[in-house]
């Protein structure tokens, strides 16, 4: 059966491209000209292009999708491996949750995160969609700190689990 439909379709292809040729034949009623009385060829033109032609095309403005790194320019927040002495530490529990998921904190303030699972996690910080902090693996038992130095709502999220997130808000 397949095979009876491509040799249709190619029947047809090929009357096709028959049908579409130009007809090679006498012409009639055109007049023939000896070579001495040929016209003369028609002098090549170049167009040179117009002032908006040569306007250099605009890229298209686009959002990017997921989170971006913010600019190496800007200053890198404070982060640590070892929790900051008298703070609260935040858990990550074996149930893949944090201890807590919300938190409002006041500016320039340090939290800690400790790795109370036996599997590791990788904490991101970001902002607005965009990650300002990759932070680092945290093996079970090890903590991470961040310093929030900026005013905002972050989203704290492990990359390795897509339930263990937390907002932390920043308040003068």
């Amino acid at each position: 059966m397949n095979k009876a439909i491509m040799i249709f379709v190619l029947s047809l292809l090929s009357i096709l491209v028959v049908a579409c040729l130009p007809k090679q034949g006498p012409q009639t009623g055109a007049e023939i000209l000896p070579e001495n009385e040929a016209e003369p060829p028609l002098a090549e033109t170049v167009l040179e292009p117009t002032a908006e032609e040569q306007k250099p095309v605009e890229e298209p403005v686009t959002k990017p999708i997921g989170t971006r790194l913010k600019p190496v320019a800007e200053e890198a927040p404070k982060e640590s491996t070892s929790p900051a002495p008298g703070l609260e530490v935040i858990s990550l529990t074996k149930q893949k949750t944090m201890s807590t998921d919300r938190k409002v904190i006041t500016e320039g303030e340090t939290l800690t995160w400790r790795n109370d699972n036996t599997l590791p996690h990788q904490l991101v910080v970001e902002i607005n969609g965009v990650r300002i902090s990759n932070g680092q693996r945290i093996k079970s038992g090890e903590a991470w700190s961040f310093t929030f130095n900026k005013l905002g709502e972050y989203l704290v999220r492990d990359l390795f689990s897509g339930d263990m997130r937390m907002l932390v808000r920043v308040e003068p």
